[in-house]
């Protein structure tokens, strides 16, 4: 049997929508049963037998649940909401009404970002919704949490199967913290207070999500300076941390805090949670210290500027200005009283002080500020005020115009001043003393003192007008002040040689004198008067008499029996010329006791005339000049005298003729009788019928009847030595060939009236032909060349020297004008400055390390003095405008005045390093003693002798000092000098010096040198 079904339905879900049975029926069946037809499904069967139609029926289905829905899905998630979607099941085998949704949420208590405190129980909850639309939308209060989703299709039948889905949402921002807790803690230390805060806190009710940390985000501002920004601090706690807390250290004072506390969890956190925000304010500290600007620095005061301190951590109530100690940067006597070289403090509101300060001071300032919290760190600086003038007291002198110097004749005195503060770093004191007179040159000395000295001792220039200058110097700046005085006279000088060869003439009763000007030195105080004292004995010679009151002339004395004065008081013989002849014994009607009289003297009797100089504050009397009158027969003794005078020129003839020819030999005769004594040498000089400076002693060479060999010189000043009258005879004929020489030669410029005061002795002049000229310059205030200074020829008949007299106070610019201008390098001084108590020698250049200046444009200094025992050596320097020349000086210190030294030895070591020294250097040596001309002479005919010994075979002494005489006269001034020469040469020859003789080895001292009082001095004759 066939049956065959159609539905008349068309659901989707129908399989298919017919069906076809075939049934093999082979007995008669009761039941058919047709399987696997569509539910809920109208059908209509057609039974069929062999073809046959055999029934229609119709029937439906019965119903059954829908399928699950289809294509559930979510989408949209978000921390709160999502979105479900799906599609209508696949099978309807019922009327389909809706869906059933069923969202389920897990139990938060188990979730570690839900705080359990806010929370009761497990908290799950189920929602249904009844939808016909096939999405749905929801949303949550809580976000990351855990859901579970079914989905089923509704019918009236009933519900079909679900579907289900578990679903997480996202993160988001977490809720704030709970229960924050806020702790301040505190540290004091030294001006400074550390303030830390301390937090703690409990989660969040609800995260959101995992927490990864915390946030503590703060930001502050100074409450006290709006010019400072504020300052924003992160800190951050990371999770799981139990339990909550931070410590948030060195919170800034003064400042006023807004901070918050949040979380974040791991899906959002870049996102920060809801917060928890507080705000609070710092306490004040310390403050900083002020920062100090430049001061304004004066010798007096001192202005000090601050700012206030940057990054105040406090109001600032005020400042603290301190002088904590001063220190004085110069020595402070005992007359300087200072003033601000206390401690000071100052309390201030200004950010501006100026303080009263010493000059030259260190100050040690402290400047700090206050708030609440009290003084703060101070700013610490040292400040040097300026230097100021230093301060000086009156100048004040004393002199005693009697309290000469014995030597120079000066007068002595004080000065002095009352120091001060030096307001600074003390140099020196400078003490300058000018002393000026017309005619001469102005006399000028300096004193460098320390700061221990306020008074000095000097010797003054008689009748000078001085400036005295004190200055008082510190390294910036000097103070002077001036007072001026007259000094007085000193003690009348007077040339004793040229008065020894006055010019007198004489009567029985009457004696006539011829006094000239230049016979008396003004130096030391203008000549005002003469008078001229007779006495019958030599007293007073020399003697020295003050002066006080010009008003009182002095009355003679009863010195001896005769004892008067024969010129008128207040007696001035110069006024109208250079000389005068003055007659004694002219006025017969005084009376015999008048002190002022000149009475008639008596006939053959022996006077001693004394010529009394008067000056302002002394007179002295000259030495004796002695007058004898003449004998009442004058005739016959005049006859008498010319008799005799005629025969013993007559007999003194006849004997020379006789000595001449050998008739009359006394000096044969003074052999014989010496004979005992006398070498074979000399006992052939005795035989010999000639004379024996040529009979023995003579060179077979030789040109010269005085030269000897220097093989025999030995034994021929033995031979002098023995026999004084051949040396004296020989100084004889020395001294009638010089005035030979000399009756050719003139002196006319050393004669010239405006060149007179420059020859310290009237009789020794130079000639003409050989004087040193001079340059003329704006200084000379005579316009005059002149110099008494002659060239000499030296061994090798060149100008090797020059012989000059000692510098006179007047002549001392003359003479450097001469080295300078001569190109001299040595210097060689033979005689002292002062010898038995009268000047030899002006001294011409200042004491070691100090200096002279001579005018405007001239000045010697002494850079180095060193004593070998019997001499000096130092070197000079002399600069004259822009040039310089180092000159060797060289004293000889034991030469005695018209006399010889003790002994050779000394001297030839002198000669010896003069000869080397002068070697060295090149160029002239000026020598000099006093006058220029004796031991001058002796030194310089030694020194060509002495280069003759390595070259020449015979030396000639006689010559060598007549050649020296035809340069400048009376070179070599006595026989004695002329005879020391031959014995120089002589223990030259004996005992040559060595090197071994040097003087270095005996340097005993660098004398002069400045004593903690006095730094230097120098003086000079200006």
């Amino acid at each position: 049997m066939l049956v065959n079904c159609t539905t008349i339905n068309d659901w989707s879900w129908i399989i298919s929508k017919s069906a076809n049975f075939e049934f093999r029926l082979e007995e008669p069946i009761s039941t058919i049963i047709l399987d696997h037809l569509a539910k809920f499904t109208n059908y209509t069967c057609e039974f069929q037998q062999a073809g046959q139609f055999l029934l229609f029926t119709s029937f439906t289905t019965s119903e059954d649940v829908p399928s699950t829905p289809e294509n559930v899905t979510v989408s949209a998630i978000t921390p709160t909401s999502f979105n479900l979607s799906w599609t209508e099941p696949i099978e309807e085998p019922t009327v389909l009404f809706g869906y059933n949704i069923t969202i389920q949420r897990g139990d938060v208590s188990s979730s570690n970002h839900f705080w359990s405190d806010c929370f009761n129980g497990t908290q799950l909850f189920e929602i249904y919704i009844n939808s016909s639309a096939e999405s749905l939308s929801y949303n949550f209060q809580n976000a990351s949490a855990d859901f579970s989703y079914d989905v089923s299709a509704w019918s009236r039948i009933g519900n079909g199967n679900s579907t289900n889905i578990n679903i997480s949402t996202t993160s988001s921002a977490s809720e704030s913290p709970q229960n924050v807790i806020k702790h301040f803690s505190f540290t004091n230390t030294t001006r400074n207070i550390n303030m830390d805060l301390s937090l703690s806190w409990d989660m969040p009710c609800n995260t959101n999500g995992p927490v990864t940390y915390f946030v503590i985000e703060a930001s502050s501002s100074y409450l006290y300076n709006s010019n400072i920004t504020s300052n924003n601090t992160y800190w951050t706690l990371i999770e799981p941390q139990t339990p909550h807390n931070l410590t948030i250290p060195n919170l800034l004072p003064a400042s006023s805090y807004h901070m918050a506390l949040y979380a974040t969890n791991l899906s959002n956190s870049s996102i920060p949670g809801k917060n928890v925000s507080f705000q609070f304010e710092t306490i004040e500290n310390y403050p900083n210290a002020p920062e100090v600007g430049k001061p304004l620095i004066s010798a007096r005061n001192i202005t000090f500027n601050w700012s206030e301190p940057t990054n105040n951590p406090g109001n600032i109530t005020g400042y603290n200005f301190n002088v904590d100690s001063v220190e004085l940067g110069w020595i402070q006597t005992e007359s300087c009283n200072l003033e601000n070289m206390e401690s000071r403090n100052f309390k201030l509101q200004d950010t501006i002080i100026t303080i009263a300060v010493a000059p030259g001071a260190i100050y040690n300032v402290a400047i700090s500020a206050n708030t609440s919290m009290g003084q703060g760190n101070s700013t610490n600086i040292r400040v040097n005020s300026s230097l100021d003038q230093p301060e000086l007291g009156d100048i004040t002198y004393k002199i005693d115009p009697y309290a000469v110097d014995e030597d120079l004749y000066n007068v002595g005195g004080v000065i002095y001043f009352t120091p001060g503060c030096f307001n600074g770093y003390f140099d020196s004191y400078i003490l300058s003393l000018r002393g000026e007179r017309d005619g001469y040159f102005y006399n000028k000395t300096t004193v460098l003192m320390d700061y221990k000295v306020s008074e000095y001792d000097f010797s003054l220039r008689p009748e000078h007008i001085y400036t005295v200058a004190v200055t008082v110097k510190n390294r910036e700046f000097n103070v002077t002040k001036w007072t001026n005085f007259s000094s007085p006279a000193g003690v009348p000088t007077f040339n004793e040689e040229s008065l020894s060869t006055i010019e007198i003439n004489t009567t029985t009763t009457e004696a006539s004198l011829i006094l000239r000007n230049e016979y008396f030195n003004s130096s030391y105080g203008t000549i005002r008067y003469l008078a001229i004292i007779i006495s019958s004995e030599n007293v007073t010679a020399g003697k020295t008499y003050t002066w006080g009151n010009e008003s009182e002339w002095p009355i003679p004395g009863a010195e001896a029996d005769i004892y008067y004065q024969a010129t008128p008081k207040y007696w001035q013989p110069f006024e109208d010329s250079d000389s005068v002849v003055y007659v004694i014994g002219t006025d017969e009607n005084c009376e015999e006791q008048t002190q002022f009289c000149n009475a008639p003297l008596v006939a053959d009797k022996t006077y001693y005339v004394f010529v009394r100089v008067f000056n302002s504050n002394f007179y002295r009397n000259t030495m004796p000049i002695i007058i004898v009158t003449d004998a009442l027969s004058k005739l016959g003794l005049i006859l008498g005298i010319i008799a005799g005078f005629l025969a013993a020129s007559i007999a003194g003839f006849i004997g020379f003729i006789l000595w001449r020819r050998g008739i009359i030999n006394n000096t044969n005769k003074r052999i014989v009788e010496d004979s005992s004594q006398e070498t074979e040498s000399e006992i052939s000089i005795r035989n010999s019928d000639r004379d024996p400076l040529i009979s023995f002693f003579k060179s077979e060479n030789s040109n010269s009847a005085t030269e000897i060999p220097k093989s025999k010189f030995i034994e021929y000043v033995n031979y002098l030595e023995r026999n004084p009258d051949v040396l004296n005879k020989q100084w004889q004929d020395l001294e009638i060939k010089s005035l030979e020489a000399y009756g050719e030669l003139k002196n006319h410029f050393a004669l010239l009236p405006e060149n007179k005061r420059k020859n310290r002795y009237v009789n020794i002049l130079p000639f003409d032909h050989s004087r040193v000229k001079i340059n003329i310059d704006e200084d000379d205030e005579i316009c005059s060349d002149y110099i008494n200074a002659s060239y000499i020829k030296g061994f090798s008949k060149k100008n090797q020297y020059i012989a000059t007299q000692g510098p006179l106070p007047h002549t001392v610019r003359d003479f450097w004008k001469m080295i300078f201008q001569e190109n001299v390098s040595m210097i060689v001084m033979v005689s002292r400055f002062i010898e038995n108590r009268k000047e030899k020698c002006y001294k011409y250049f200042p004491n070691n390390h100090e200096t002279m200046f001579i005018g405007d444009d001239l000045e010697v200094r002494c850079c180095t003095e060193l004593y070998f025992e019997i001499y000096y050596v130092r070197t000079l320097q002399i600069r004259k405008d822009l040039k310089q020349l180092t000159v060797t000086h060289m004293q000889f210190m034991e030469w005695p005045d018209f006399d010889v030294p003790d002994g050779t030895s000394n001297l030839l070591l002198f000669c010896h390093q003069m000869r080397s020294r002068w070697a060295n250097e090149g160029g002239l040596a000026v020598v000099h003693c006093s006058a220029g001309v004796g031991r001058t002479g002796t030194i310089i005919a030694t020194d060509i002798l002495t280069q003759g010994l390595a070259t020449e075979k015979s030396l000639d002494v006689f010559n060598t000092v007549l050649e020296l005489r035809k340069s400048r006269k009376s070179m070599v001034q006595s026989e004695k000098q002329y005879m020391y020469i031959y014995q120089l040469i002589k223990s030259l020859l004996e005992d040559p010096i060595t090197e071994d003789d040097d003087d270095s080895n005996h340097l005993y001292a660098n004398i002069t040198v400045p004593s903690n009082h006095s730094i230097a001095i120098v003086e000079s004759p200006l």
